[in-house]
């Protein structure tokens, strides 16, 4: 095996080697120069943000939105890539992006391995959170679905129990327990239990 480079060096390379952390992107209207700058890549904090972000817009009122994924990613693009205040709007967003070529121009600057990576992963995560939510929601039936089969079977129970009683005698004696006050109630069940060794 040959020697380990040094974190020395890997500094080194990077510092050599290192693409500009960020990009002007010049617009000449009506005389007046306008500047945005845009980021080349994220750190991985960052990343992670843009990511989270992207995935939590898209889940509106903990429910999947999907018509909701491209105006997050553009959105989300805006806040952590460029100095464009993220108050813009839909509207305004749309028209940067599919009304002319501002966005376009945008997104050129930056590391396209990365932005591919963190959109694939805020689509992967949106497909995990979504498959979870639906075995939740599975497993809610399932237990919905035991409790009615554990339902069923009781009153199948209570019925067979009663199968050979007079419906008209249970009712009576019904009425006639409704019409006791609690302590001759309570007399009647420590004698009964009395009777029975209880």
């Amino acid at each position: 095996m040959d020697r380990k480079v040094s974190i020395n060096k890997v500094d080194k390379m990077i510092k050599a080697c290192k693409d500009e952390t960020k990009e002007s992107v010049s617009f000449q209207i009506d005389g007046e120069e306008i500047i945005v700058s845009v980021k080349s890549f994220l750190s991985p904090g960052e990343e992670y943000g843009c990511v989270n972000s992207i995935v939590d817009a898209v889940f509106i009122d903990g429910e999947y939105t999907p018509e909701a994924y491209q105006s997050s990613v553009l959105m989300n693009f805006i806040a952590y890539y460029t100095n464009l205040k993220v108050e813009i709007g839909l509207d305004r967003l749309y028209m940067l992006t599919y009304g002319s070529n501002v966005m376009g121009q945008l997104m050129s600057c930056v590391n396209p391995s990365q932005w591919n990576h963190i959109c694939e992963s805020a689509q992967k995560k949106i497909a995990y959170r979504v498959e979870t939510d639906i075995n939740m929601q599975k497993k809610k039936i399932d237990e919905l679905m035991q409790n009615i089969d554990a339902i069923t079977a009781t009153l199948t129970t209570l019925t067979d129990e009663f199968k050979d009683v007079d419906t008209n005698a249970l009712v009576g004696a019904i009425n006639n327990i409704a019409t006791l006050d609690n302590s001759k109630i309570i007399e009647i069940v420590a004698a009964n239990q009395e009777k029975q060794g209880v």
